[in-house]
């Protein structure tokens, strides 16, 4: 006898309404699950770092997915394909564990990575399991798959049907990339543990965006004329410190600048002060909000055993020098073969770089690397002594260099990437200093370094090319290492049978400024080199007791291209010639005489020195200097109802004794984060920062109508 037929669905008791579509949901994430499992063997495409799955995945996913759709929902056929998407994914795991994926390439001087897993073959798995789960839930369903006979027509529940399968397709797809860039997150979250032993507090991502707004305009000005007035706050900082600042937000650029109709657009900066502390088994740098003195971020280095010297808190046990740019970074020699990278603003750790193994036994390894700066780290005239400096500003450029005895690092200054590397032979012969751009322009105005190599038998200099760079907030374009050599030009020993001795280097734009010892025989005292690429370049004999470094400034002034402050006196040079010292082909080298633009009743110690438009349309020098009392003066040439300036700078505006005497060195720089002057005095018990406001003038405030004191 013939088995009963199954009672029709119109006699089987009331089932609600809506519960119909949880089938064709089902069945349509079960298809898309399959088919994400089936496609696992390409996720490298459109997933970096993931790999892939084996073919035999696919080919068990595939057929799976067919069995579920030739079913069309048949208790047996899910019963099948469920079985087949259980032996995917059971095949996916051991894809998973048996497979590799070659890391990338590793960095320069970096240690190779291992290979890891292929990620693609646990999200197949995963995919696969959840499809075997929906063919499992599917075959155990007594409700309707159809819409309800009282919804509408055929074509009716036909669309509906449809729609409920593709919402369960796309639900499911949606799951499965999901999990595809969560995983690759999770990978590259997941890379190797840092290089260093360190704590890194940077700022909250919610307090970042914080800082002064100001005109773009007033931003990029030379150097802005205001009036000291007031001491905003004046702290103690730890141990040495150099000023960056950040550009947190600005107008539209076109074409790699802002155009001029948006040229007064507001923009946000943000400066920070960088200082250094040493503790007991652990050293520190630390960002210092510069609008009211107070901690902003702190990133700490571990080490085991005391500091060296516990006498001097400025000079960090174990970490090596701490590079401060002008673009709002900071580099963290922070042990001998790992440099770090912050963000200047926040503080967080942008990049680990990893460094060569020293060459040579040191007390201190981290200490062998060197940033070149415009200055060398020799003490006398010739290299006797040594001044280690902990902290050291590196100046508007792009690209700077790290040095130790048998490396020559070039390195991108935005996110610590080494560009090119030399290895020296020279070491101990020779040392190397950078020409940066002396220009008292503001941040984010870079020019190309010279690399000049010194205390060899021959000085050499070259200006660098640039590398292709970012404007603005567009993203900076991988930068190719430099493969083909530098050019080197030579420096002139001017006669002498010896070549000089340079003690500092800076340009301005396409010139070039060079200080040293050239031979006593015709120079008693040192020498600064005026070379602005014509066929005349400028020779200034200074006094035999100048003190160097002499840390020359460009004044952006026709009449006085440098200034230079010596003995408490500001000097710049002068548009008077003198007689040929020398001859060579088509350039000639003449003297160039100098003089005192200001002497003053009392010493300067610091000076910021820059030109400005003052009356007539004129340029005039414009100084912001510190006293040995402390007192901070704005100076200026007077001009005269005719619009001529007179040879010396005058005081317009004086705040007296604002800084405090100081039994160290003293520094003084523009914060163009809120128009102030920052000075502060550095000596071994700690750095004490005198913040100054300032008050702009207007356009009929010129030169002409300031008092003098």
């Amino acid at each position: 006898m013939s088995a009963a037929p199954e009672e029709p669905a119109k006699h089987s008791p009331a089932r609600p309404a809506g519960r119909w579509w949880w089938g064709p949901a089902l069945f349509g994430g079960a298809l898309a699950a399959l088919a994400l499992a089936a496609l696992s063997p390409w996720a490298d495409a459109p997933f970096d770092e993931l790999g892939s799955a084996p073919w035999w995945v696919a080919a068990t996913a595939l057929l799976a997915w067919l069995t579920l759709l030739g079913g069309l929902g048949a208790r047996r056929g899910l019963r099948l394909a469920g079985t087949l998407a259980a032996l995917t994914a059971a095949l996916a795991v051991i894809g998973y564990l048996g497979g590799t994926v070659e890391a990338d390439p590793p960095e320069l001087f970096a240690s190779a990575t291992e290979p890891g897993r292929p990620v693609a073959a646990l999200l197949a798995a995963s995919a696969a399991l959840v499809a075997a789960a929906l063919c499992f839930l599917l075959s155990r369903r007594r409700v309707s798959w159809l819409p309800p006979a009282g919804t509408g027509d055929a074509r009716a529940r036909a669309r509906r049907l449809t729609a409920a399968t593709l919402a369960g397709v796309l639900l499911a797809g949606l799951a499965g990339v999901g999990g595809g860039y969560g995983a690759q997150s999770f990978q590259r979250g997941g890379e190797a543990d840092s290089r260093v032993d360190a704590t890194s507090q940077p700022v909250p991502p919610g307090e970042r965006d914080t800082g002064v707004e100001v005109s773009y305009g007033e931003h990029h000005e030379r150097v802005p004329h205001f009036e000291p007035t007031e001491v905003l706050w004046q702290e103690t900082l730890p141990g040495a410190a150099a000023l960056t600042t950040c550009l947190l937000d600005q107008p539209p650029y076109e074409d790699g600048e802002v155009p001029l109709e948006h040229d007064d657009d507001p923009l946000t900066v943000a400066s920070t002060l960088v200082s250094v502390e040493a503790g007991d088994g652990e050293d520190a740098v630390i960002g210092y909000d510069t609008a009211d003195g107070t901690e902003r971020w702190r990133y700490t280095v571990r080490y085991e055993g005391a500091r060296e010297d516990p006498e001097l808190p400025a000079y960090p046990g174990r970490i090596g020098q701490v590079g401060v740019s002008d673009f709002c970074t900071v580099h963290v020699v922070a042990d001998a073969t790992t440099l770090v990278t912050l963000d200047g603003g926040s503080g967080e750790v942008l990049r680990e770089t990893a460094l060569p193994e020293p060459g040579h036994r040191f007390e201190n390894p981290a200490r062998s690397w060197m940033f070149l700066t415009g200055t060398h780290p020799y003490e006398g005239d010739d290299g006797g002594g040594f001044d280690w400096r902990p902290v050291v500003p590196l100046g508007q450029v792009w690209e700077f260099y790290l040095e130790q005895p048998n490396y020559l690092l070039e390195v991108r200054q935005r996110d610590g990437t080494v560009l090119s590397a030399e290895g020296l032979e020279d070491a101990g012969s020779c040392f190397r200093m950078i020409a940066p751009d002396l220009s008292p322009f503001s941040p984010r105005v870079a020019r190309s370094p010279y690399l000049v190599t010194n205390g060899c038998v021959t000085p050499r200099y070259t200006k660098v090319p640039p590398l292709p760079q970012y404007q603005g907030d567009v993203t900076e374009a991988e930068a190719p290492h430099r493969s083909a050599p530098l050019t080197f030009d030579q420096v002139t020993a001017l006669g002498c049978p010896y070549a000089p001795y340079l003690s500092e280097a800076g340009a301005i734009d396409r010139s070039l400024v060079l200080v040293g010892h050239w031979c006593r025989e015709d120079f008693d005292g040192p020498v600064l080199l005026f070379d602005d690429s014509s066929d005349t370049v400028l020779v200034a004999e200074l006094p035999a007791d100048t003190e160097l470094p002499l840390r020359p400034t460009a004044t952006l002034v026709g009449e006085h291209p440098v200034a230079w402050l010596s003995g408490g006196s500001l000097y710049a040079l002068t548009d008077v010639w003198g007689e040929t010292v020398l001859a060579d082909g088509p350039r000639r080298f003449v003297e160039s005489a100098y003089r005192e633009i200001h002497g003053g009743p009392e010493p300067l110690e610091a000076a910021f020195v820059g030109g400005a438009p003052a009356a007539a349309g004129h340029e005039s020098l414009l100084v912001y200097g510190v006293t040995a009392s402390g007192t901070v003066l704005a100076l200026a040439q007077e001009a005269d109802d005719e619009g001529e300036f007179a040879p010396e700078l005058s005081p317009y505006a004086e705040l007296p004794e604002a800084a405090g005497s100081c039994a160290g060195s003293r520094e003084i720089v523009l914060d163009r984060a809120g128009l102030k002057l920052l000075t502060w005095c550095e000596t071994p018990e700690g750095t004490v920062v005198t913040a100054v406001a300032g008050e702009r003038l207007t356009e009929a405030d010129d030169i002409r109508g300031q008092r003098s004191y």
